[in-house]
């Protein structure tokens, strides 16, 4: 029974993840490669938690607004795939937000997980013409 609730969790988080493929999908095999140069904004989530679920049409809202900003990309890890990096990364909560820039962490971000709020975050580090 908890198997396939968790299942049907991960399937609902998928659809809302991929309404936009302009946030990419990140796993231990590619994820040092895809964060090595510019800004890439990742979130850290585990698809059966309830405020990742609640974060998911905001990361995709804010990948829209964000979309033509220069050198920066949007990406997220599912830990329940990535389990090596949740340890890497020294992560303690989901979901969790980090700015990476050329490949280090710059900041992360611990405020609400609310539009307003992340976006003026990024804006914080990321040089954005709008």
């Amino acid at each position: 029974m908890l198997t396939k609730f968790l299942i049907s969790c991960k399937q609902l988080y998928s659809v809302f993840a991929a309404q936009n493929s302009s946030v990419i999908s990140l796993t231990e095999d590619n994820f040092h490669q895809s964060i090595a140069k510019g800004y890439v904004f990742v979130k850290f989530f585990v698809p059966w938690c309830e405020h990742c679920q609640k974060l998911a049409p905001k990361w995709v809202a804010l990948s829209e607004m964000l979309s033509n900003v220069k050198n920066f990309k949007m990406a997220e890890v599912d830990c329940s795939e990535s389990p090596a990096l949740y340890d890497e990364i020294e992560l303690t909560s989901f979901p969790t937000l980090i700015l990476f820039q050329d490949g280090h962490k710059l900041a992360e971000h611990k405020g609400p997980k609310e539009l307003d709020s992340i976006y003026s975050f990024v804006k914080k580090y990321v040089k954005i013409n709008q």
